[in-house]
């Protein structure tokens, strides 16, 4: 995330969130990380951004939950997908998918206003990503020095939806499908654009000392 300094003062040990590129990336297959996409969705995007808010409306009128795993399951299989090979940058601030280049924080924020949530799109995107998960998640939680699978299972047992994960050096979607712990991202290593691949085999999560977890909250 762009200008990132996230501190947490944890029991004996402050340890900062920093931006979206780290000092000592992690070492990874030239060949891309395991379980991505990185090829661009061919869409519509601006009919998927329609639908994320048809559904986000139809959603907060109703309450109901079944409303709500259909947003979700929108947000994350069909809009998300458009940006799926739009380069990284640190600086990047694309409003479109395929068009420019976008960082870590910016691809949260303006994927979340597109669908409809009122997130100040600048502003959360430079800020610390604990301010960004506390503003807009909730059962939020804090792993120190934990393995990765620890997150995954604490995921699955709070149920199927999408969270923001603030890392060591970076921040991004996690998505579970019911089946899958996915986590969705644009990448400053590897292939160094927006790319799905699965939290277990994420490097990148393996390596971040801290993580920062919260399940978007869609009710405005």
């Amino acid at each position: 995330m762009n200008h990132m300094h996230m501190k947490y003062f944890l029991p004996i040990l402050v340890t900062v969130f920093a931006s979206c590129h780290s000092k000592d990336p992690v070492k990874q297959d030239k060949k891309g990380p395991t379980g991505s996409n990185n090829v661009v969705a061919e869409c519509d995007y601006e009919k998927r951004k329609l639908g994320c808010r048809k559904l986000l409306a139809t959603y907060n009128d109703s309450k109901k939950m079944s409303d709500g795993k259909q947003l979700q399951i929108y947000f994350a299989d069909s809009l998300l997908p458009c940006w799926y090979g739009t380069p990284w940058d640190y600086n990047g601030r694309s409003l479109s998918p395929a068009r420019g280049n976008i960082a870590c924080g910016y691809f949260i924020t303006t994927t979340l206003m597109h669908a409809g949530l009122a997130v100040n799109r600048i502003k959360m995107a430079q800020c610390p990503s604990s301010e960004l998960i506390r503003s807009v998640c909730t059962g939020i939680k804090i792993y120190s020095n934990k393995p990765v699978a620890e997150l995954i299972n604490q995921v699955k047992k709070d149920g199927m939806g999408l969270y923001i994960a603030g890392l060591d050096f970076h921040t991004g979607f996690i998505w579970y499908d019911g089946s899958e712990v996915y986590f969705i991202h644009a990448s400053y290593y590897g292939s160094k654009c927006v790319v799905r691949e699965k939290a277990a085999g994420c490097a990148v999560l393996t390596n971040s000392k801290l993580k920062m977890t919260g399940k978007v909250n869609f009710m405005q």
